[in-house]
């Protein structure tokens, strides 16, 4: 009779607690799929390779260990570190003299001297993200008449495991634990390296497959390493502008004469926006393992996902954003 009742008491506890456990893990999984937006806007990119793209660089305000109204800060996919310019770090210190304490000096290979400004508190918006470190670039490196105050790289979100999530027209950004389920549904993911940098990408032109590096370069081109794939995709009608292609392993480079296309690429369903195709037939000169280079502006009518939690590249449309 003694276990009879305690094993009643151990059911009623269960029949009332469950509502209560239900909606834990309901709130916790409201927690993960949480979305905050931060805004960012469009800056011109350097012409260093002869192609203008007013969408070049994603500039916004995150707070520097509680110092907001800064420059601002590139949102920079293609670099893994954070850095800081010379300039940026000493109007921080003079708003925030404390944290000439977290500068680290040491010299590295040679004579060169390198400083990072060690665990800082960085934040969107209200929201404390995490501690960071920013290597900082000397005046000499700056450019002149820069409109940012350093870099934010992809390692940033790498190394706590989140979800970075780019919506290109919507100008935001936001890092989640979590995607929403419909975003789950609506998203066309391929794998995705240990960095994004010349990530390869399985795509189509027409019925045609190809396989391409995604590069970050806010270059309007899509550059093709073999005759054959330049012949199926290109037109034949010739474009005035042509490419400044850098040689990837010394400062010389190779002007590429290009052609409009004549066939649309897509990302499993989606299709991608048209820019101008190029042909660099020189092996030497190529950059990547696969058969050319593709580059963030053919993605930017989509919502870009770089899931290094799951190790996985996507693209969605916009409009399923908010739906």
């Amino acid at each position: 009779m003694k276990h009879f009742s305690l094993r009643l008491f151990i059911a009623a506890f269960f029949i009332i607690s469950m509502p209560y456990l239900i909606k834990g893990e309901d709130l916790k999984d409201e927690k993960e799929t949480e979305i905050s937006w931060f805004s960012f806007e469009w800056l011109p990119a350097p012409v260093y390779s002869n192609l203008e793209n007013p969408k070049g660089i994603m500039r916004f305000s995150p707070t520097v260990d509680g110092v907001s109204g800064m420059q601002g800060f590139r949102l920079s996919i293609e670099l893994k570190e954070n850095y800081i310019y010379e300039s940026a770090l000493e109007n921080l210190i003079w708003r925030k003299p404390d944290l000439e304490n977290n500068i680290l000096s040491f010299r590295s290979a040679g004579r060169t001297k390198t400083r990072v400004l060690e665990d800082v508190e960085l934040a969107f918006g209200n929201e404390i993200r995490d501690y960071t470190d920013f290597e900082v670039i000397s005046n000499n490196s700056e450019p002149k008449n820069s409109e940012i105050s350093g870099f934010i790289g992809h390692g940033f979100f790498k190394s706590r495991n989140k979800i970075l999530v780019i919506d290109y027209p919507g100008t935001r950004f936001t890092e989640l634990s979590k995607l929403p389920e419909k975003w789950e549904e609506k998203a066309h993911f391929t794998e995705m390296e240990s960095s994004p940098h010349f990530l390869s990408l399985n795509l189509r032109a027409n019925n045609s497959r190809i396989r391409l590096s995604f590069d970050h370069e806010p270059i309007p081109a899509l550059t093709l390493y073999r005759k054959w794939d330049f012949r199926r995709i290109a037109s034949d009608v010739n474009v005035t502008d042509s490419l400044r292609y850098f040689h990837p392993q010394n400062n010389s480079y190779k002007m590429l004469g290009g052609k409009e296309p004549q066939r649309d690429i897509y990302f499993g369903p989606y299709k991608l926006k048209s820019h101008n195709v190029y042909l660099m037939p020189e092996r030497r000169q190529r950059i990547g393992s696969d058969n050319g280079l593709i580059t963030q502006p053919f993605f930017e009518d989509y919502v870009l996902i770089l899931d290094f939690k799951n190790k996985r590249f996507g693209i969605m449309p916009p409009h399923y954003i908010d739906n």
